[in-house]
């Protein structure tokens, strides 16, 4: 149609008889999947499907991956959703928001231990060296002041001036 309307006489097209029907058909889907936004998810569901099972006796390596598709999205298509997993459904739903907010507190925990870069806290990655030599004379009497060196006697030096503003 799109010919009709542009007027051609002629058609350019690219003939493949190198491909078994369900190479084919994943070279259609990967195409369509690759210049459309729009698409019928029940169908291409089905055709993921019948494709998975085709191609695992005559695929000759292609892999449902190589059609443009995320591994969540195959696995979300081609699972069986009669089969319910019932683990997921709690008794206590009380009992598995406390169970779940201890999990966080110990994954932010492990998290707040772990090294940082200096720039994320700061908030910038350079200075010049002028600027180098006042921060280290600042950090000498901040040891000095606070009787802690690096870190710690940063933070308590900040702590300090952030009650006086």
């Amino acid at each position: 149609m799109a010919a009709l309307h542009l007027g051609l006489e002629k058609i350019p097209v690219i003939v493949r008889d190198d491909l078994t029907k369900a190479e084919a058909d994943a070279l259609r889907l990967a195409d369509n999947r690759v210049t459309s936004t729009d698409y019928d998810q029940a169908m291409i569901g089905d055709e993921l499907r019948r494709l998975n099972e085709a191609l695992g006796l005559d695929g000759k390596g292609i892999e449902l991956s190589d059609l443009g598709f995320d591994t969540k999205e195959l696995d979300f298509t081609l699972a069986d959703m009669s089969e319910i997993d019932d683990s997921f459904f709690v008794d206590d739903v009380s009992e598995a928001v406390e169970n779940q907010k201890s999990e966080n507190e110990t994954v932010s925990q492990d998290i707040d231990d772990s090294a940082a870069p200096i720039g994320d806290a700061l908030g910038f990655k350079r200075v010049t060296v002028a600027q180098s030599r006042t921060i280290r004379d600042l950090m000498g009497r901040l040891v000095t002041a606070t009787g802690q060196g690096g870190v710690e006697g940063l933070i308590i030096a900040l702590e300090r001036a952030g009650n006086r503003v």
